[in-house]
């Protein structure tokens, strides 16, 4: 196994501690490992290339991860968060909660969608997300669970009604989500889902 070698800076009495990481440079590497797994997936693609699409020499690549298990976990972080951002300024937007909810459904569903849209390994780029970012996943659920039951309480939905409807309404829309790979389902149909759901407590 290739050995992690650690950049390091030196200190004035001849101490030495890892040299301060990046955040451009984390970036850059991160955008090119996402190009890499979308092109080749998960098993295929290799450090080597990684880092040959970053610019960056294979070292230094393996002195910010240690890993491409850990450079795909980061690019799904990544991801992840933006999609959490999204969501978050579109439920504090204006509307109703059923209207804002289908939006930031059907916006994550668009992004998911446009990541995977041109990638010949949509269906295990989706399996091995389940398995890096299951954590991370289940966080961002429990955050829109709690956040979608807020927004209907706040309609006059019963708090427990509304608890118990944003969980199915998660659940459906991980069900899209899960069958995109291969199929025919688009964001407007992660609405519809939605909408219905959502017609009346």
């Amino acid at each position: 196994m290739y050995v992690h070698i650690v950049q390091f800076r030196r200190y004035a009495r001849g101490k030495t501690v890892p040299a301060p990481k990046s955040e451009a440079r984390t970036k850059k590497i991160l955008a090119a490992a996402q190009t890499e797994f979308l092109a080749n997936g998960l098993r295929a693609t290799t450090m080597q290339g990684i880092a040959k699409r970053a610019g960056v020499a294979k070292p230094t690549l393996y002195a910010y991860f240690p890993d491409k298990e850990a450079v795909f976990q980061a690019t799904l972080s990544a991801v992840l968060d933006d999609m959490k951002a999204e969501a978050e300024k579109t439920l504090d937007g204006p509307g109703s909660a059923v209207e804002r909810t289908a939006a930031a459904l059907e916006n994550k569903f668009s992004r998911m969608a446009a990541l995977l849209s041109n990638s010949p390994h949509a269906g295990e780029l989706l399996d091995n997300t389940e398995a890096f970012a299951e954590q991370a996943l289940a966080e961002i659920n429990a955050w829109l669970s709690a956040r979608l039951a807020e927004l209907l309480a706040g309609e006059g939905w019963p708090r427990d009604q509304a608890s118990r409807r944003a969980d199915l309404v998660l659940a459906c829309v991980d069900g899209l989500f899960g069958a995109y790979a291969g199929s025919r389902i688009e964001p407007a149909d992660v609405g519809f889902v939605v909408r219905r759901l959502l017609a009346a407590p």
